[in-house]
């Protein structure tokens, strides 16, 4: 402003006007974007090549391809072009099952149904692929723009009242925390399903979109149908909520398109049932054509639990803990008003759709917690930053 009083001064002309508030917020958010972008680009150069990312390649090409053996050879043709090859080969050789399903087309078969069902999922790698992108790379692709774009949401969420540079650090902070950082490497669909997810509440309770957020969660629903959980469970509380209340009839229609999505998902991809996924995830590899009807006992199933309370079948130490902490700071800021704090409320319905979810599927795996770290993080970063006692 100082420069443009001395161009008006000394050479007669207008001053520029200063950068208005929406535009200021604008290229704040680019900015941050930018910065976002750069921080997770180590993850992005470097993603996490396991089976899935076979088995999602094999699921967008099929339509492809007429008979097993040519698909079952395409995507792992497609898989190792692009591989580190040390990894590539901890994918065909680590373990008796990875090694049945490289060297048997039928075998490899079975598994197909487990991941069919990840419909927007399959449909955005079949898109890239159409694009003329690599497969595989387009599996890390779309995980890496879903956690991009809740980075972007992160700083729009906690800044709904005034963006700052210091919001932008702490919404930074978040992003870079494991569970998020990791994702942005990940071959499966979960960092899609939470971007999703997010966005369309997003859309519902701040925006006051409940179309556009009936949308977004219905795609997380054909991404992943566990989400189905929390979606019910954020649509009761938006259904409920004094500060953000939906209409009964908004709310269930809402509910009732994303239970359509869940029945469409089953109808047409035809998943293995609960049990056989449990049993193949918790037990024992299923991939012999005869075995594929086996489901799991109740007493596997409890010593699944166990075992997942135990931190079993975790690839990474779990963020838990952090989060936990994070949801107590929050409680003691807002301490005088917990039962009519809309945070509190939030938080507390998506932490009980992880224990849902945990008892549906025993692991404490941080990529099946993302929306839950996701609420937890943004709700407690405006409640402490915006904390009446701050300085």
């Amino acid at each position: 402003i100082y420069i443009n009083d001395l161009l008006y001064l000394f050479m007669n002309t207008h001053p520029t006007p200063p950068l208005n508030a929406p535009t200021k917020r604008s290229w704040m958010v680019v900015v941050y974007s930018v910065i976002l972008m750069a921080l997770c680009s180590p993850k992005m150069l470097n993603p996490e090549w396991n089976f899935d990312t076979v088995a999602y390649v094999a699921a967008a090409k099929e339509r492809n391809f007429d008979s097993i053996e040519s698909l079952h050879q395409a995507a792992y043709s497609t898989v190792e072009a692009v591989a580190d090859p040390a990894a590539f080969r901890r994918m065909t050789r680590g373990s008796r099952y990875r090694k049945a399903v490289r060297e048997n087309a039928q075998q490899f078969e079975t598994q197909l149904p487990f991941y069919r069902s990840k419909m927007a999922y399959v449909a955005a790698v079949q898109g890239m692929d159409a694009l003329g992108i690599n497969a595989a790379t387009a599996t890390h692709l779309v995980s890496a723009a879903s956690i991009v774009s809740l980075g972007v949401l992160a700083l729009l969420w906690t800044g709904v009242h005034g963006l700052s540079f210091g919001l932008c650090g702490a919404a930074l902070g978040l992003m870079m925390m494991a569970p998020f950082r990791l994702a942005v490497g990940y071959s499966n669909p979960d960092p899609l399903c939470a971007a999703l997810l997010c966005w369309g509440l997003y859309a519902m309770r701040t925006l006051r979109r409940p179309i556009t957020g009936t949308v977004l969660m219905t795609l997380a629903v054909f991404t992943r149908t566990d989400a189905w959980i929390m979606v019910t469970l954020l649509l009761v509380w938006l259904h409920a909520s004094k500060h953000h209340r939906l209409s009964r009839r908004t709310a269930f229609g809402a509910w009732l398109t994303t239970l359509a999505g869940l029945v469409t998902v089953m109808a047409v991809t035809k998943p293995y049932g609960w049990g056989v996924v449990a049993k193949h995830t918790f037990v024992d590899k299923l991939y012999r054509p005869g075995e594929m009807d086996q489901a799991i006992a109740l007493n596997e199933y409890l010593q699944a639990i166990w075992n997942g309370v135990q931190g079993h079948h975790h690839l990474y130490p779990t963020a838990l803990a952090g989060f936990l902490l994070l949801t107590a700071l929050m409680v003691r800021t807002l301490r005088h008003r917990w039962f009519d704090s809309s945070p509190i409320q939030l938080v507390s319905v998506a932490w009980v759709g992880a224990i849902v979810h945990f008892f549906v599927f025993p692991s404490l795996n941080d990529r099946f917690y993302l929306v839950t770290y996701f609420i937890v993080g943004v709700e407690g970063i405006a409640s402490i930053w915006s904390r009446p006692d701050k300085g």
